[in-house]
């Protein structure tokens, strides 16, 4: 028996050792859980999307996904997973394709359960506390519960890329008073004995399930697969610890080696967390005395590759969409560099040129490609921003080879005379979010089919196409300047941009769109409008717009008009309200939008005040952000976990706040601290090298080093010199 505050340890190595299986609930309702975790309602309310108090994290090893859902609310287990194929984007449309789902009680038996002296208890949501952590240097989560006076500790963390995950689970008699009989369950329901001891293997076509328990402690296996460890005999102050894994397999049939045998399995586990460590002391690291934002750039670090499978292939909206966009796709691959998973990235982009950009040069569209009249024109200029930003950072520019003609059939598709009129500028019907109107010019298609052309002026002699520089330099120029002076069809009016103009010289602003979700605003009201638009931003933070002009500032007051707008907790919306046709609410990245052109402005109250809803609103205490805070119950079923807002948060705190991009290929960094910032430091992978880049104060750019050495600085910032390629970066800033 432990002495009190000793520590009995099962580990694979020790002694005892023992490899338990997580939690995997398949087959038919558990008798563990509380009735209330069976029951319609319940189960309901655990399948929805969004849920306030609700939170998510996403983690990845192989192309096995888990995300775990940690609940405020008391709906049964508080702290439980949904295990997916990665590689498959449709699979994560709902919660109820899960591997690990079945009718009766959902994924609730995913949770642990400690019973003590034959008393049950599970994670309740008013007592749990779930935060990012560290196991042996590799990402993991971790959760604090209370099982009577037994402290319950679970930490989950990938095991590399084996598909599989750990889960560690310790008691602590931390508040026992006499010894105490305990025993642990983990649910494998359905599960058969494989033949090999303590190994067993669930069926899940076209996948299977594997969980090994070693022989080393007592077990028993219920009917319905499940394992109950122990009984053992806790102290006061003494501690139990426990190792499990659960390995997602293609093979029905065959068993991974390291299973095969219980002496190998410390060495495997051992390996995937090493392999987990290395990963992310590889990644991008960000440090200040401003907690919120560090807090906010390690979060997007830790959930971005979560997302994404190790093919490229990612769920643009879990739980909603289950399709994959360009645009989507393009910004997640930003968000990679940005946190410095440039492999990652080089994979995104990839999938992209290979699967989903067809060779007449149409992009990708929910899964699909659509008419030529709803095509979405910015899909070419994100593509090659990505693209452009993806080879300025790591120096691959073999990325792009086999695929030149496809992308010069995609950057010249929009020069097109069926899209392009005589004004230089494109239009169509369908709008960037997706609307369908009348034939129109939309602001951010200019913006992103301006943006693509320049970005592919610069890559021209990569894509064998040295002839088209001039040309589509000529054709952006044409086309930005319409854009904002054109003497009839500018996408200005009374002094800021504005979202879409028709064909006709029109602003577009009230027309007549009914929607599709019951309870919409579209649906609900005579008419709608569609000024102002958070896409409205974009010029500004792109550039496109001088963010210290007039109209800039004039734009920035014409988007508060989205803020708060039918609610009161804060948010911009994607666009005015009353034409919303699904989703009313506080947008996640489209106040992303509106945060990067208020940064660029050195707007930074109003910066700060969108940030800190970020951190507060629709996930930000993870980095897993909902597309939307929904203000109609229809969508609170399928509020999607969208990549594109972690990468957007993490694209700001790199090129925005810190300053470091990319100027015709030339590496500058002009940082806009918020006022009062005493501190920011960051390390960054850059091609083969680290820039290390330390900046004190806030203000303007007073003096800056290169590894000790003093340059020049200007108004552009501090411009590295070309052959720079890695190094520390010292910048004061000052009054």
């Amino acid at each position: 028996m432990p002495q009190n505050g000793k520590v009995w340890r099962w580990r694979l190595g020790a002694r005892l050792p023992v490899l338990v299986g997580l939690a995997v609930a398949i087959a038919c309702p558990s008798p563990f859980v509380e009735a209330k975790t069976g029951d319609a309602l319940s189960l309901h309310l655990r399948d929805r999307s969004f849920f306030l108090g609700r939170d998510y994290y996403v983690l990845r090893s192989g192309d096995a996904q888990l995300i775990i859902q940690v609940d405020a609310a008391d709906l049964g287990p508080a702290f439980s997973y949904l295990l997916y194929d990665a590689r498959n984007s449709r699979q994560s449309t709902r919660k109820a394709l899960a591997l690990n789902y079945e009718s009766a009680s959902g994924f609730a038996t995913s949770g642990l359960v400690v019973s003590l002296n034959g008393i049950n208890f599970h994670a309740l949501g008013h007592n749990t506390a779930a935060t990012w952590s560290r196991l042996d240097g590799a990402l993991a989560v971790t959760a604090r519960w209370w099982a009577s006076g037994v402290g319950v500790t679970e930490t989950v963390a990938p095991l590399g890329q084996e598909g599989a995950f750990l889960r560690r689970v310790r008691l602590d008699g931390k508040d026992l008073t006499v010894a105490e009989s305990v025993r642990v369950r983990l649910s494998l329901q359905g599960a058969m004995q494989t033949g090999q001891p303590g190994i067993l293997l669930l069926e899940r076509t076209p996948y299977s399930i594997i969980q090994a328990v070693s022989p080393g402690l007592p077990t028993s296996v219920d009917a319905d697969g499940s394992v109950w460890l122990g009984s053992f005999i806790l102290p006061p102050g003494g501690s139990l610890e426990f190792d499990s894994v659960v390995l997602l397999a293609d093979n029905k049939s065959a068993l991974p080696d390291a299973l095969k045998d219980v002496s190998t399995m410390s060495d495997w586990i051992r390996t995937g967390l090493s392999s987990g460590a290395a990963h992310v002391g590889a990644r991008n690291k960000f440090g200040s005395d401003d907690a919120v934002v560090g807090e906010l750039f390690e979060n997007c670090a830790n959930t971005l590759p979560g997302y994404v499978a190790a093919n490229g292939v990612m769920n643009a909206g879990i739980f909603e969409y289950g399709e994959q966009w360009v645009r989507d796709s393009s910004q997640t691959a930003l968000g990679m560099l940005a946190i410095g998973d440039f492999a990652a990235a080089r994979a995104i982009i990839r999938h992209i040129l290979e699967s989903m950009v067809t060779d007449a040069g149409t992009t990708m569209i929910a899964g699909g490609f659509d008419e030529p009249d709803r095509e979405q024109f910015d899909q070419m200029g994100e593509l090659m921003y990505s693209i452009l930003n993806y080879i300025n950072w790591t120096g691959d520019s073999a990325i792009i080879a086999g695929h030149e003609k496809r992308l010069l059939a995609m950057i010249e598709r929009p020069l097109s005379p069926a899209f392009m009129d005589e004004t230089g500028m494109v239009h169509n019907r369908r709008e960037f979010w997706e609307r369908t109107f009348d034939d129109a010019y939309e602001l951010a298609y200019q913006t992103w089919v301006v943006t693509g052309l320049r970005c592919a002026a610069e890559l021209a002699p990569l894509l064998g196409a040295a002839e088209k520089t001039a040309a589509w330099e000529a054709a952006a120029d044409r086309m930005h300047g319409a854009m904002l002076h054109h003497p009839t069809r500018a996408l200005v009016s009374d002094g800021a941009l504005i979202k879409r103009r028709g064909i006709d010289g029109q602003v577009v602003d009230r027309v007549k769109f009914t929607g599709w979700i019951y309870g919409a605003p579209a649906q609900a009201e005579s008419l709608s409008r569609l000024q102002p638009d958070s896409t409205m931003g974009l010029p500004i933070a792109l550039g496109l717009v001088p963010a210290d002009s007039p109209v800039a500032r004039a734009t920035l007051e014409r988007l508060e008009q989205l803020w708060n707008v039918r609610w009161s907790l804060g948010g911009y919306d994607r666009y005015q309200t009353s034409s919303q046709g699904d989703q009313p609410g506080p947008w996640t990245f489209g106040t992303a939008f509106v945060l990067r052109a208020q940064h660029e402005a050195e707007s930074f109250a109003a910066s700060r005040r969108s940030l800190e809803w970020l951190r507060n609103n629709a996930g930000g205490r993870t980095g897993a952000w909902h597309e939307q805070v929904p203000m109609i119950s229809a969508q609170a079923e399928t509020s999607g976990l969208i990549p594109w807002t972690s990468a957007e948060v993490a694209h700001f705190v790199v090129h925005s706040l810190l300053g470091v991009r990319f100027q015709e290929g030339q590496l500058v960094v002009r940082p806009r601290p918020y006022p009062g910032t005493k501190e920011y430091a960051a390390n960054l992978r850059f091609r083969s090298g680290r820039l290390v880049l330390r900046i004190s104060g806030s203000g303007n750019v007073r003096k800056a080093r290169i590894d000790g050495v003093d340059i020049p600085t200007g108004s552009q910032g501090v411009i590295l010199p070309p052959g720079f390629n890695g190094g520390t970066v010292e910048i004061e800033m000052g009054p």
